[in-house]
């Protein structure tokens, strides 16, 4: 290790990470930055994972794989990879993804260039599950230019994958646990929102992040979830555009953005007559499954309500 240069500790929360997790291990060994601290946080995985990183790191002195005895959840093996963190500046690493050999370079030194910049920001390659690039724009960085500014490229390209940028470990230490205040599936784009609007983030396009493209498991699956997925995102966009902005003007852009990034990406189909047909099919879907549950909650409302010894 150089100790002229800042430390960067790469955390990688991993479960069940065969079969693309070796390619993620030996993407980030390679990188070129020579002050690195790498930490592998197993979460019980149930597959070949921690023979794999035994041996995969085995011989670099600076890595480490340590395994939960359960399984604890995602949130608290990436805060648990966050506190161990020795390095000044901390970046998550996903177990299924790559990294130019440059990444952590580059990241560095736009940090070190913009002082009060809390983020850096890479540019994202969409990959297939099979490693294939993908038919789309790659996702852009934070142009740095003011949070509008980021705002309208994070929005515009969906760019949630700035989640696995280069943070300040002090600063993100003190911020992780605001995901807490969001739902698992779509918490990144909710959290970055927050953190443009009230913190400086930069980025550079010479950082390339080659991110795997897959279904998560935390997606909605129903009507009924997809539903309650829309309402939750425009409700707490709305929330974080009103808390952080100021003057009618500048809260009137950040709700029109907002609103609409909802709408591209959560509801919006190929023309105006399939998207109108999918909102009513969603809804009454949605309504429907959830009767059921109405209906024995107002049951047991109306028991409790009937019975004296709950009565006053």
């Amino acid at each position: 290790m150089n100790a002229n240069l800042p430390l960067v500790t790469i955390g990688l929360p991993v479960y069940n990470g065969v079969p693309h997790l070796e390619t993620a291990i030996k993407s980030l060994l390679a990188q070129d930055y020579p002050n690195i601290e790498f930490l592998i946080s197993d979460n019980a995985s149930q597959d070949a994972t921690p023979e794999l990183c035994s041996r995969l790191i085995a011989g670099h002195p600076h890595a480490s794989y340590r395994r939960n005895a359960e399984n604890i959840g995602p949130y608290r093996n990436y805060f648990g990879l966050i506190e161990r963190a020795q390095g000044q500046y901390f970046m998550w690493a996903s177990h299924d993804d790559k990294w130019d050999p440059h990444f952590v370079t580059a990241l560095v030194e736009r940090l070190q260039s913009e002082p009060d910049a809390v983020l850096a920001t890479s540019a994202v390659i969409h990959l297939r599950e099979d490693g294939t690039l993908r038919n789309e724009a790659p996702d852009r960085p934070a142009p740095g230019k003011g949070a509008i500014n980021n705002i309208k490229i994070l929005f515009d390209d969906h760019a949630a994958s700035w989640m696995y940028g280069l943070y300040r470990r002090d600063w993100l230490r003190a911020h992780v646990h605001e995901w807490n205040a969001y739902p698992l599936w779509g918490f990144d784009v909710l959290w970055l929102t927050d953190v443009c609007l009230r913190f400086k983030v930069a980025g550079n396009q010479d950082a390339i992040l080659y991110k795997r493209m897959r279904r998560s498991r935390y997606a909605p699956r129903t009507a009924r979830a997809a539903v309650a997925f829309w309402i939750a995102m425009f409700w707490h966009l709305s929330r974080i555009s009103l808390r952080h902005t100021r003057g009618f003007r500048q809260r009137t852009v950040m709700l029109a953005l907002a609103w609409y990034y909802v709408y591209r990406h959560c509801i919006r189909r190929s023309n105006p007559l399939r998207t109108a047909w999918r909102v009513v099919r969603m809804v009454s879907l949605a309504a429907i499954t959830s009767l059921p549950i109405a209906v024995v909650y107002g049951w047991r409302l109306l028991m409790r309500k009937s019975d004296p010894a709950v009565s006053t």
